[in-house]
């Protein structure tokens, strides 16, 4: 009786452990956080029920539990598959070290030798369990505590990453295992200390394979911002170049058009009718060539339009806008370049990739409400992980989705809202900021 009720607290310890585990890396479904206790209570009855249907079945048991510990991520999260098995199987490692340790270190202390030879293997088995428990309540205490912290892992890595550490893992997992059942704790006999040895290496290897996987990425995720801040700035000098070009492009147009209206004068005074026509004619036939500009009284906005314009239209591009009045645009210089330069940049390169391109651009102000979206076609469509649009290429440097987060977090900064929607052939980003 006592050790059905240590063996259903360990496996209830194992499933609280393992969910907090999962929460570092992703958000929970809506659901599951709402009837999270029962759902744990279920997992519970189902895990502790097949370990003892499989209790003679070792291997079976083992890797049944990996499958069902692999459904539980899966059911509770929207993590893809590669993730949760990795997942899986490192948990599943810090679980037999758990109990490996925790068998050493009562077997150490001689522990379980107070009471009869009889009962000592079982005092083992209740001391490690109970011992286990306790490991777990910290470990859980401190998932919990640091829940989410690791996000950026599920983007950061590539799925060639993370087939690489589910390899890692596993065989540290298939040595641990073939380590603890050759070191004598089973039985209750005495530690083989060659195998003892072993097994610590290999999970010391193990946890500092995992450390160095997070600090890569953290590295990457360094990486890439300071991209988004050099894309940044790129973005701050096309704007400073535009607006430095196009008052320069005023100032001769102003000047040709003084020495038109010189030369048209001229002309008149001296009654050259016919010359005065034929000249008129080539100013009518090159008027054309002048380059698109956008009034929108905001000289930001009129910048960063009238460059983009022209990109568009080196790179075929079918710009279709819509454009208000934004003298009054409450969105500080800074701001305004990073919303609208990424909005436009990520359109820019999707839709010269479609057989289609085209870009739609609305940026009015309603009722003292700012609306702006930026529609654009696009070939290959981005993939969702934990709400995060994330490239479908296997370059894990594009910067896309930190281009997109720089959005959010500029719209979040005014209280605004950020939707993000696409279908077969669209993609849509719209933004409203309250007045």
């Amino acid at each position: 009786m006592i050790t059905t009720c240590v063996g259903i607290l360990v496996t209830l310890a194992e499933i609280i452990g393992f969910l907090s585990v999962v929460g570092l890396f992703t958000d929970y479904r809506q659901w599951f956080v709402k009837y999270r206790i029962v759902f744990a209570i279920l997992a519970t009855a189902t895990c502790y029920g097949l370990s003892v249907l499989l209790d003679e079945y070792v291997l079976i048991k083992f890797f049944s539990m990996i499958l069902v510990f692999g459904i539980i991520a899966k059911v509770v999260s929207r993590i893809r598959v590669c993730v949760v098995s990795t997942l899986t199987v490192m948990y599943m490692n810090i679980l037999t070290i758990l109990e490996y340790l925790a068998a050493i270190a009562i077997l150490k202390l001689g522990i379980n030798r107070y009471v009869s030879g009889v009962l000592q293997n079982d005092i083992l088995q209740l001391l490690v369990l109970l011992l286990e428990v306790i490991i777990l309540t910290i470990l859980t205490i401190v998932c919990v505590k640091n829940k989410g912290k690791l996000h950026d892992i599920l983007t950061l890595l590539a799925m060639r990453d993370w087939v690489g550490i589910l390899a890692i893992s596993f065989i540290s997992l298939t040595i641990l295992s073939i380590s603890v059942s050759e070191s004598g704790m089973q039985s209750g006999d005495s530690i083989n200390t060659l195998t003892v040895l072993i097994g610590v290496a290999v999970a010391i290897l193990d946890a500092a394979i995992i450390y160095l996987f997070i600090q890569s990425t953290k590295r990457q995720k360094h990486i890439l911002e300071n991209e988004a801040i050099l894309n940044r700035v790129k973005n701050e000098t096309m704007l400073y170049q535009s607006i430095t070009e196009n008052i320069e492009r005023q100032n001769r147009r102003i000047h040709e058009f003084n020495n038109r209206m010189s030369a048209i004068k001229s002309l008149l005074d001296q009654g050259k009718i016919q010359e005065l026509q034929e000249y008129v004619g080539t100013i009518e036939a090159r008027k054309d060539e002048s380059i698109h500009n956008f009034y929108t009284k905001n000289a930001i906005v009129d910048a960063i339009l009238t460059a983009k314009h022209e990109e568009m239209i080196g790179k075929d591009i079918l710009f279709v806008h819509k454009l208000g009045e934004l003298s009054n645009l409450k969105i500080a210089g800074d701001d305004l370049v990073i919303l609208l330069s990424n909005l436009l940049n990520n359109a820019i390169e999707a839709s010269t990739k479609a057989d289609r391109r085209t870009i739609k651009l609305k940026f009015v102000i309603e009722d003292k409400d700012i609306v702006l979206s930026v529609t654009n076609s696009y070939k290959e469509a981005p993939v969702r992980v934990d709400g995060t649009l994330v490239s479908t290429k296997e370059d894990s440097s594009d910067v896309h989705g930190i281009g997109l987060k720089n959005v959010k977090e500029i719209v979040e900064k005014y209280n605004g809202n950020c939707s993000v929607s696409f279908d077969d052939e669209w993609f849509f980003v719209g933004i409203l900021i309250p007045g």
